[in-house]
């Protein structure tokens, strides 16, 4: 440093200049090659456990490698480009480094952005020494700016991949978190289904058979996993609102009386009161609020009238997707007034009311699905498949 200030004597000046470029280059080779190897030996030295889990997942990635070595290539490859036509200092596109570093560091933390460092740095000062060649003085006014971005490539990978994996981390916490919560929330909406079942026992297992159908008929449509998952949550509380019906309604053995279907229908809309304050099941208020709509929109002269009279497109998706599988499920099993039905009559039901109380595509995808034999209707251990179903 006292050479490069002019302070020694100009004898002992080119010696000193030697040995700063010696321990300088020294240096450098420890950050370049030093670093990667002491990741390689033992990472715990520098990265804590979590970075040390990102390092292994990112070596682990052929993906992410590929990425990262082909971004080192590339801006290498522009650097020897530029500095073989005489266009500019070779250093002018070191800046291009620290893009392979920086995407290793946000895909592997810390561990990664050294090791992108370490070969980018490398090709780096290769490159520097190819283009300086033997003259000592070039070779030191070249690598001096080199050795300079090295430096500040190492301090990046450091800082850099400490940052993106921690940041990283958190974002995994979050996730993991989010899911716990969301697990829970399933919990909650099954534990109000129980207590649906635990006032009307002949429904035992309803809303568990209707939401797996209802997904089933769901993933038909082509529904993503945020609508499947409104879908399965619609189906689970469609007849949350039968909490606030009279038992003695529920259970009745035989038909209603048209004061007691009236007191059977606002179970529609003491569902909706329960959920109403719950943000997360916004979503689910059409579902709930429509599926005993018709695909005819009739609300009188029929066996099952609607509440609303929407019909036909009007009817949100969800809600015509748990009016059928509602039916057929209601159909094959045992209610105070009568047995279930066999598959067979219940799907012949449907298809009467194809195009009148259901939606004749979703009638045919609900025969799909139990064709290709992904459900039970009677929870037995063999399907009752296959079916020879005719319209």
């Amino acid at each position: 440093a006292l050479a490069l200030l002019g302070r020694l004597p100009w004898a002992v000046q080119p010696l000193a200049s030697n040995l700063f470029t010696w321990w300088t280059s020294d240096l450098m080779a420890a950050l370049v090659l030093g670093l990667p190897a002491l990741l390689w030996l033992r990472p715990s030295v520098l990265l804590t456990d979590g970075h040390q889990r990102l390092l292994r997942g990112w070596l682990r990635d052929r993906r992410a490698l590929a990425e990262c070595g082909l971004m080192t290539l590339a801006a290498l490859a522009a650097i020897v480009v530029v500095d073989r036509t005489g266009w500019a200092f070779p250093h002018w596109l070191a800046i291009a480094l620290v893009l392979p570093i920086a995407l290793a560091a946000v895909q592997g933390g810390a561990g990664a952005a050294l090791v992108v460092n370490g070969f980018a740095s490398a090709g780096y000062l290769a490159a520097l020494v190819a283009s300086a060649g033997r003259d000592p003085a070039v070779l030191r006014e070249v690598l001096a700016p080199g050795y300079t971005t090295v430096g500040v490539c190492s301090m990046f990978a450091l800082v850099g991949g400490w940052l993106a994996g921690r940041n990283r981390r958190l974002l995994e916490q979050v996730r993991a978190h989010e899911l716990q919560l969301e697990r829970d929330f399933e919990r909650t909406v099954a534990s109000l289904a129980a207590a649906i079942e635990a006032k009307d026992p002949t429904t035992e297992g309803h809303v568990q058979r209707v939401a797996h159908l209802a997904v089933l008929v769901g993933r038909r449509l082509g529904m993503d996993e945020r609508q499947l998952r409104v879908l399965r949550y619609g189906a689970m509380l469609h007849d949350v609102g039968k909490i606030g019906v009279p038992e003695r309604i529920l259970n009745k053995p035989g038909g209603l009386t048209p004061s007691e279907k009236e007191i059977m229908e606002e179970h529609v809309e003491i569902g909706l009161r329960i959920i109403r304050d719950v943000e997360v099941l916004r979503e689910v208020d059409p579902l709930i609020r429509y599926h005993q709509e018709r695909w005819d929109g009739a609300r009188a002269g029929v066996k099952y009238p609607g509440y609303f009279g929407l019909a036909g497109e009007q009817i949100p998706l969800g809600a015509r997707v748990l009016s059928v599988v509602d039916a057929f499920d209601a159909i094959t099993h045992d209610r105070p007034y009568r047995r279930g039905a066999p598959v067979e009559v219940a799907l012949k039901e449907l298809y009467q009311e194809s195009g009148r109380q259901f939606d004749p595509r979703l009638v045919e995808m609900l025969v799909e699905a139990l064709r290709e034999g992904e459900w039970l209707p009677r929870g037995d251990e063999t399907p009752l498949l296959p079916l020879k179903v005719s319209a």
